[in-house]
């Protein structure tokens, strides 16, 4: 019986053409997804993050007003004390600074959210819309979605890569 080597030989260069095929599939998977993950943030995104920043930094900010507030109740005498007013109220420390050290930028920035949140928003709304934005910028929602679909069909290949390379040396045939 004769032994039909082209018919191996073909079988062979099959296998490795999907190794090499699913290989190049998987390498342009990972450029597409480090597209995806360095595209520039979209418009919209960026809104709504100064929007939460304004928001969480103003909630902080009357936390520490109300505890300095408060000190005001529990000593109502000093209501009438500039002395004391002076000392324990700060509009940009919201705290008392000890030794007149001056507040920090994030107690300026929380005073500013609070009084002043609105108009602050708007004109970083505005300025937002100022800017050249770019029109590759990827908003966060579809940026999640096509990396984990991307994340997801690269595993896939990747197993799918493994298994011949695995079944093809379980054969004595090295495809590396």
């Amino acid at each position: 019986m004769a032994i039909d080597f082209g018919s191996i030989k073909r079988s062979l260069q099959s296998v490795a053409g999907q190794v090499r095929s699913l290989r190049a599939d998987i390498e342009k998977l990972k450029r597409t997804r480090e597209d995806v993950a360095s595209a520039p943030a979209a418009k919209e995104d960026v809104k709504a993050m100064i929007r939460a920043w304004v928001e969480t930094t103003s909630e902080a900010y009357q936390t520490k007003l109300r505890v300095m507030l408060e000190g005001f109740i529990r000593k109502p005498a000093w209501t009438n004390e500039q002395d004391k007013v002076r000392g324990h109220l700060t509009v940009a420390g919201a705290v008392h600074q000890i030794g007149g050290v001056a507040p920090g930028a994030a107690a300026v920035d929380g005073a500013l959210c609070t009084f002043f949140g609105p108009a602050l928003l708007d004109s970083f709304q505005k300025v937002i819309d100022q800017m050249d934005w770019p029109a590759q910028g990827l908003p966060m929602a579809e940026r999640v979605r096509r990396l984990d679909a991307l994340d997801k069909e690269i595993e896939t290949l990747s197993k799918q890569e493994a298994e011949l390379v695995a079944a093809s040396r379980e054969a004595g045939i090295s495809l590396d």
